[in-house]
């Protein structure tokens, strides 16, 4: 191979020695040198359109460059995809693709086609993806369980790749398509437990941050004996700092009653609140942690 033009031994080196017969071709090697290398086991066909240029096992990276290759109308999408990004390789080796409507071609055993008669937006790089938020929702639709799918949008929000607004837009703006009515429901429960997932992605930043360790769920009884619970509370010396994590509906007028209720409590017991939003806790993490720095000092 290092008789190979510097163009393709570039190329190579970018796709991980998997070419395309064409990408060979159009590069000066001949067909029957290509036949050649099969018909010897030096290089392997993966695909009626995608070589190998080895006879190694395929690494994952290699079968989703393949499978973007052999399919040049479509691009990655679900799981194939975020693994791009970081998500935890799968043991399925499933890889999803998407494309226009009628750009089904010679699929093989592990690849499964989706079409779709709307635009999609290309994240960078190579191989070509879906946006990352249509791949989280796709991936949430085709999961073999609602934890499973959960775990998903969970693992993309903490990384940063998408904020839970991403994934409503997504699944609300594109309602007809089946593959977004099954991620429907699944999508829509992480707004039922939307407080559960900012919860844990603050004490993730807490923790990646070197604050304190907060205690979670701290107890106020009211007057009639009722238990509120803060969401974090830090104790400095003999002070507390109750931590309250607002989403959408605390923006309401019944939410607002609801809060100044709760702070009323929290003051009675002699702790301050600290009031952060879902969003500035997704978009904004070193602001909270400055900002919630500057509160404990004046402790």
């Amino acid at each position: 191979m290092n008789d190979f033009p510097v163009a393709l031994q570039i190329l190579l080196m970018q796709q991980e020695n998997v070419l395309t017969r064409a990408q060979l071709t159009n590069h000066g090697v001949k067909a029957w040198r290509v036949s050649d290398a099969l018909a010897q086991q030096k290089w392997s066909a993966i695909t009626s359109r995608v070589i190998k240029l080895d006879v190694q096992p395929l690494t994952r990276e290699q079968e989703r460059i393949a499978a973007s290759l052999h399919f040049d109308e479509l691009v990655l999408t679900g799981i194939a995809a975020l693994e791009i990004e970081g998500f935890e390789e799968t043991h399925d080796r499933r890889i999803d693709l998407i494309g226009p409507r009628g750009g089904r071609r010679e699929p093989s055993l592990n690849v499964l086609i989706h079409t779709t008669r709307r635009p999609f937006t290309l994240a960078p790089g190579f191989p070509r993806r879906t946006s990352n938020a249509l791949s989280v929702v796709h991936a949430m639709a085709w999961a073999e369980t609602l934890l499973k799918a959960q775990h998903i949008a969970y693992w993309a929000v903490r990384e940063g790749l998408v904020t839970l607004n991403d994934l409503y837009f997504e699944v609300l703006n594109n309602k007809r398509s089946q593959i977004m009515k099954a991620a429907f429901p699944r999508v829509f429960s992480l707004r039922e437990q939307i407080d559960t997932v900012h919860e844990h992605l603050f004490l993730n930043l807490c923790r990646q941050n070197q604050l304190p360790e907060p205690i979670r769920k701290q107890p106020f009884e009211t007057d009639s004996g009722v238990t509120l619970h803060s969401d974090f509370a830090f104790r400095v010396r003999d002070k507390l700092l109750a931590v309250e994590i607002d989403g959408r509906q605390h923006h309401t007028a019944e939410g607002l009653r609801v809060d100044e209720y709760r702070m009323q409590v929290f003051a009675e017991h002699g702790a301050d609140t600290f009031r952060i939003s879902n969003t500035e806790i997704v978009e904004q993490p070193l602001a909270v942690v400055r900002a919630l720095r500057f509160r404990l000092g004046q402790m």
